[in-house]
């Protein structure tokens, strides 16, 4: 199988399903894009068509076909599952996708910090079994991380490296590590930033201006976490430190766990990004030490309706105007 004739079936049409599609139909590749939900190939279709437009490329949609029908994923060379980072999801969907899709059909997991050696279990030839991890967003960033599970064939990473390059990626093959090398190194890159920020030794501002100006990085360490999401960040980053078994010189004080449970204060690019601490009033006059107490990146517009209503003391509006 040549990268050129490779037609291509893309499993979940969330951000990350939606912008590989967009990648491979600029690439000249057809692609097949599945989800069980009429609802997220609507937003992938709206995606796809805007992005399309802006480059004058509509015709693409020509070799695109949206399907809530797993049974349409059948007859492509390479198959990528890019549904939510869950093991109980992945396994379930490439169990399914074993039957529709037989050998010698490459099943690739978009998976980031999960271990493709146990998705691949899901499957009676896990040898057909890799990973291939783009980053967000997909038509933007180049790298991808090729991820050779334990019984992956060599010629399922040979497919899979062609592939990244005919849709103009850099591909880097890796093993079946924690996390492989991008979400390994990121972990510490922001447990240990609110680790220097929960114990007092710098300001949110400092510890951003270091990592830009002092350590090349485009973006501060907060700036990284609010544009991914603070509920998005915290799964990865859990279960990257759990599979490496991390003491706890690893694992930030300030635990962002509370917002994969309040969806209402998620953080997303434009809104704040805030960590409080449990039995903080926001009522209470200014603590004598408060490190990391709040955190705020971008205000906003209301903050008492991101606060059940409630007003922040006057010292809280001073710090979060720094």
């Amino acid at each position: 199988m040549t990268p050129h004739s490779v037609q291509l079936s893309i499993a979940g049409a969330g951000t990350m399903g939606s912008g590989i599609a967009l990648t491979a139909l600029r690439a000249g590749l057809s692609v097949t894009l599945f989800d069980p939900y009429l609802e997220a190939l609507d937003r992938a279709r709206t995606y796809l068509q805007d992005h399309l437009r802006r480059k004058s490329q509509l015709a693409l949609l020509a070799n695109l076909d949206l399907t809530q029908n797993h049974a349409d994923l059948a007859g492509a060379g390479v198959i990528i599952e890019a549904i939510p980072e869950d093991l109980a999801q992945k396994l379930a969907i490439f169990a399914r996708l074993d039957g529709i899709c037989p050998p010698p059909a490459v099943l690739a997991t978009n998976t980031r910090t999960l271990p493709v050696t146990a998705i691949a279990a899901a499957v009676s030839a896990p040898e057909r079994v890799a990973g291939m991890h783009f980053f967000n967003p997909a038509p933007v960033l180049p790298l991808v991380e090729i991820v050779r599970g334990a019984l992956t064939s060599p010629d399922v990473i040979e497919i899979l490296v062609a592939l990244a390059g005919q849709l103009g990626k850099t591909p880097v093959v890796v093993s079946d590590t924690p996390g492989f090398i991008v979400n390994r190194v990121a972990r510490p890159y922001s447990g240990e930033a609110l680790n220097l920020l929960g114990e007092g030794v710098a300001s949110h501002q400092v510890i951003a201006h270091i990592a830009r100006g002092g350590a090349g990085f485009r973006l501060g360490t907060f700036q990284l976490m609010d544009l991914i999401g603070i509920d998005v960040n915290f799964q990865p980053r859990n279960l990257c430190m759990s599979r490496l078994l991390a003491n706890r010189a690893t694992v930030p004080i300030l635990s962002r766990r509370a917002w994969s449970c309040r969806k209402d204060w998620a953080a997303k690019p434009g809104k704040a990004f805030i960590i409080i601490l449990p039995k903080i009033s926001l009522q209470t006059p200014a603590p004598q030490h408060r490190p990391g107490i709040w955190v705020c990146l971008s205000l906003p517009r209301k903050l008492g309706s991101r606060t059940g209503g409630v007003a922040p003391a006057g010292w809280l509006h001073a710090f979060l105007a720094d």
